[in-house]
């Protein structure tokens, strides 16, 4: 769980920065957490208080890039998706990685198995609408155009959607190595990774599951 009192232990396990958003003992909080080899500046950082969201501007080898890691609410809340846009607005916003468990599905066709067909609309058309302004890709879906993946499941109910994007300014899709599903780490959750080349090496990697992204 992602906790204030937890923080110098988090990162003395993982041997380098992260970055919290925190949430309570029992849901929310999300975190950025950086490579032991990746030595990045922050020059820019806003936190959720709530624990629903993480926005910073960093610099990598010279090339700046704009984190967004978003963990959206349950219910169809279009006021969250503008507020953390809203914010992204004050940022450089030249190369955007935006990952994170959203709470929808895009297309109910593709991206959802089972249930009812719905998903929170309001929210969605509010993302929608900043993949235009921003110019946003999702990347996974231009690399799988007509295939279904999961990213959470109910056994009980038989419903499987992918919830959990990784939005990526356009310019950097050419420099996506690989965006893929790792298997379940349980059995409701499957991992989103993605990872881009900067100018330079190191890679900047993104790693997500349904509570916490790594970048």
């Amino acid at each position: 769980m992602s906790l204030p009192h937890s923080v110098r232990r988090w990162r003395t396990e993982w041997g380098n920065d992260i970055i919290f958003s925190h949430g309570t003992n029992t849901s929310k909080g999300v975190a950025v957490l950086f490579r032991a080899d990746l030595s990045p500046t922050v020059s820019k950082k806003i936190t959720d208080v709530h624990g629903r969201f993480i926005i910073l501007d960093i610099t990598v080898n010279n090339d700046i890039f704009t984190f967004v890691c978003v963990y959206g609410p349950n219910i169809d809340n279009a006021t969250f998706f503008h507020t953390v846009y809203e914010h992204l607005e004050s940022f450089k916003c030249d190369n955007i990685i935006c990952g994170g468990d959203f709470n929808f599905v895009f297309n109910l066709t593709l991206d959802k198995y089972g249930g009812v067909q719905k998903t929170n609309f309001k929210a969605r058309d509010a993302c929608l609408s900043y993949l235009d302004k921003f110019s946003l890709d999702d990347v996974w879906r231009t690399r799988n155009p007509l295939s279904s993946g999961f990213t959470w499941t109910s056994n009980i109910d038989n419903i499987r959607c992918r919830l959990d994007f990784f939005l990526i300014s356009k310019k950097l899709v050419n420099k996506v190595i690989d965006c893929y599903f790792q298997p379940p780490f349980s059995p409701i959750i499957r991992s989103l990774f993605c990872t881009v080349t900067s100018r330079q090496s190191p890679e900047v990697r993104g790693i997500g599951n349904l509570t916490t992204r790594y970048f």
